[in-house]
């Protein structure tokens, strides 16, 4: 008997759990859970000397010196101390003010706030709520959960408007191959063509992550080599590719501040934000993540960069996704007072049934089955079936698409009446008389 072709599986993929352990991450908090970096604690700097005697009368120790948060003028340090949690609890026992080191995330982890929300962007598949039992139409949550999409009619380039900073995962470019970690940005150039005209790229591009930094500039399709696009590869590039769409005129600089993976820590986001405030530079922040916190506190390290760098002359505002979890619990940094939280609708207007929601809320836009720019993959042949492959679009939805189509909208603003940022956003989002819905606050029909 003749035998067929042997069948070619599918490469494993690495598990969340797996990539979670990889990267340190924790998750605890019960029925209130949060995530956070395994081995770090948070200090206010007033408190480090005390800190060391509680942790040496619990018999830790510190692994390395203390790292100020320069962006912090040094207010803050991250400390790599053993059994954090119980130094932590017996250091708030001794009156100290200290945290664990919080990650937020634009992927699902099991503690939500993931922007990216299912494999399948619309929320349902059919009229039942779902049309897979697990949780999501995809259940294998360290998987892509962008689809491809078909290419968008070309847009124009026009001049005078704003910068936009884009904290993401980077941005897509081509260039010589290197392994090197930090290239000039003259030797890369933005690989999407839609793209090129938008997004000037900085002096100085990040390749690669850095040991215990999870920020890269470039747009990492595969990170952890399974063969499979990582959870948010190609996030940074199609939100850049949607404030280029919406707002032509603007600049859009897209910077590394989380991993493929989709994390970031309180520390190393703080970093990255108080070097958009340290350019001092009139423009838009797009902060399409986010994350719980023990207790729902403040997050000691953005919290303290946010409101030392208040922007008190209109200069720079601050946007961010309110999170995909259907909850009123609050996500940082969508909750800061300063920052415009956004929560997004569905197709036909209505809240969509993933959004988070609540009073800190401050806007809402369509975050449903969005298209934008993507990565280019080849994808993966199995048994000539080819699954992952990206032509340079894809489309997505999550409160991550709703937040930059409010950027867009404050930009535009900017450009048609030639005010500061701080001034548009309050005729897009903070003026009386605006279409708001309850918990989801003033509609931004942008689409």
């Amino acid at each position: 008997m003749a035998t067929g072709k042997p069948r070619q599986e599918a490469p494993p993929r690495i598990t969340l759990q797996a990539e979670l352990d990889r990267r340190g991450i924790a998750i605890a908090g019960g029925a209130s859970p949060f995530a956070y970096r395994r081995g770090q604690l948070l200090l206010a700097r007033d408190d480090l000397e005390a800190a060391r005697r509680v942790a040496a009368s619990e018999q830790a120790r510190l692994t390395t010196d203390p790292e100020p948060l320069e962006a912090a003028a040094g207010q803050v340090v991250r400390i790599r101390i053993d059994d954090e949690r119980a130094v932590l609890a017996a250091l708030r026992a001794a009156g100290l003010r200290a945290q664990v080191n919080h990650v937020y995330m634009a992927h699902p982890t099991g503690v939500g706030a993931n922007p990216a929300y299912q494999a399948n962007p619309a929320y349902q598949a059919n009229p039942a709520y779902q049309a897979n039992p697990a949780y999501q139409a995809n259940p294998d949550l360290a998987a892509t959960s962008a689809v491809a999409a078909s290419p968008l009619p070309s847009w124009g380039r026009s001049t005078g408007g704003p910068l936009v900073a884009v904290l993401d995962t980077g941005l897509e470019t081509d260039g010589d191959p290197t392994d090197a970690t930090h290239v000039p940005g003259s030797t890369r150039s933005v690989r999407h063509p839609a793209l090129r005209a938008h997004a000037p790229l900085p002096d100085t591009w990040r390749m690669r992550p850095l040991a215990d930094d999870p920020r890269a500039d470039e747009d990492i399709p595969d990170e952890n080599a399974d063969g499979y696009l990582d959870p948010v590869a190609g996030h940074g590039t199609f939100i850049t590719g949607l404030v280029a769409r919406l707002c032509g005129a603007a600049d859009v600089r897209c910077e590394g501040a989380l991993s493929s993976f989709g994390d970031g820590d309180d520390f190393t986001l703080a970093a990255a934000l108080g070097e958009v405030f340290a350019d001092d530079e009139p423009c838009i922040v797009n902060l399409s993540f986010g994350g719980y916190s023990d207790h729902d506190e403040v997050p000691l390290a953005m919290g303290t960069v946010v409101r030392d760098h208040r922007p008190r002359d209109g200069r720079v505002v601050l946007v961010a996704s309110a999170g995909n979890d259907a909850t009123c619990r609050p996500s940082w940094p969508a909750a800061f007072d300063e920052v415009i939280a956004v929560a997004a609708l569905g197709p036909c207007g209505t809240p969509a049934p993933f959004s988070n929601w609540g009073h800190w809320v401050d806007a809402c836009a369509p975050g449903s089955d969005v298209v934008s720019t993507f990565l280019h993959h080849d994808g993966i042949d199995v048994d000539g079936d080819i699954r992952e492959r990206f032509d340079g679009w894809a489309s997505w939805s999550g409160t991550s698409f709703a937040a930059p189509k409010v950027v867009a909208a404050i930009a535009r603003e900017v450009v048609m009446s030639g005010v500061d940022p701080r001034d548009a956003a309050h005729r897009v989002v903070g003026r009386h008389g605006l279409y708001r819905l309850p918990n989801l606050g003033a509609v931004v029909n942008l689409v």
